[in-house]
């Protein structure tokens, strides 16, 4: 078993190696001030490997970066940090209710009263002999962008860039953008001001048709930033007042039939306004409790709304 480095060693590393799927794929190394990447000969030979990535074609072989970074999909697997925990599994509920497909997930309390939120992985399934892994690429990986780019794309350059990906991997290019669709919706409606370029992601699913990750880091942020948090990515040139003509007409210009999106949009509406008393059980403060509710109200007409 090789033992993890040092952190404080970890940029004097001059080489790493590369696995897709437990399989040795190809090595990272630094060369001066650029890192490469190759692929290994017999990997790359191999018809029945997969890419590591969309963007590491096996086709090239070999893919450089300056700067010292690696390339934008390595970058794109770093960790971002801890979510507030009753917050996100909140509006995790609140989703699934509204039809939007989230991973299993649930609360627990320590002995200590301490509250952690539980949610499964869903690049892992069960088989035949252990845990599988599946490939998962969000939106700044298959856009070639690193993770400091995450806020400086656009929610239909996302949206296309996965959309076309899911094709490419031989699933529905529709029901893609109708899925990314649903999840912006339900952020604009809940306040979610960090809907970003690391929060929309596709996966493998285990037939091997690439599909839509569950939504995932679903919260509000609006009480922590003066309840004037706006959309992180545009939409087509806007970030808010999303009224639902708005979200017809991208649904059209994404390739998606409006009456498709209308359907979805009275679906959350629907499913939603339950929810609107309940979010005194995330246990905000009573008047933070009253204006989110009263936020979450206004822009669900917003979405009923034509303009």
């Amino acid at each position: 078993m090789v033992a993890w480095p040092d952190p404080e060693r970890m940029r004097d590393i001059a080489e790493a190696d590369v696995y897709k799927s437990g399989r040795f794929a190809g090595t990272l190394r630094r060369e001066r001030d650029d890192i490469v990447f190759r692929y290994a000969e017999a990997y790359r030979a191999d018809t029945d490997a997969p890419q590591v990535a969309f963007t590491l074609p096996k086709r090239n072989g070999i893919f450089r970066s300056t700067g010292g970074s690696v390339p934008a999909f390595f970058a794109g697997l770093l960790p971002e940090g801890a979510r507030l925990a009753v917050i996100e599994n909140f509006f995790l509920d609140m989703a699934a209710a509204c039809g939007i497909r989230v991973p299993d997930h649930r609360l627990a309390t320590d002995r200590n009263g301490q509250t952690a939120l539980f949610v499964e992985r869903f690049d892992r399934v069960p088989g035949p002999g252990g845990v599988r892994r599946l490939a998962q690429e969000d939106a700044c990986q298959v856009l070639d962008r690193y993770p400091a780019s995450k806020y400086r794309i656009s929610l239909q350059e996302a949206i296309i860039g996965l959309a076309e990906a899911v094709q490419a991997g031989a699933g529905s290019r529709r029901s893609a953008v109708l899925h990314m669709l649903e999840i912006a919706a339900f952020s604009y409606l809940i306040g979610n001001g960090d809907l970003h370029g690391k929060n929309l992601s596709i996966r493998q699913a285990p037939g091997g048709i690439w599909e839509v990750t569950p939504a995932y880091d679903l919260l509000t942020t609006q009480p922590y930033l003066s309840w004037k948090d706006p959309m992180a990515l545009s939409l087509f040139g806007r970030n808010n007042k999303l009224h639902r003509r708005w979200w017809l007409e991208a649904a059209e210009r994404l390739g998606v039939p409006a009456r498709a999106c209308d359907r979805s949009l009275n679906r959350i509406i629907e499913a939603a306004e339950p929810w609107i008393d309940r979010v005194i059980e995330i246990g905000f403060e009573e008047e933070w409790s009253k204006r989110l509710a009263a936020l979450i109200a206004e822009r669900r007409d917003h979405l009923r709304q034509p303009s």
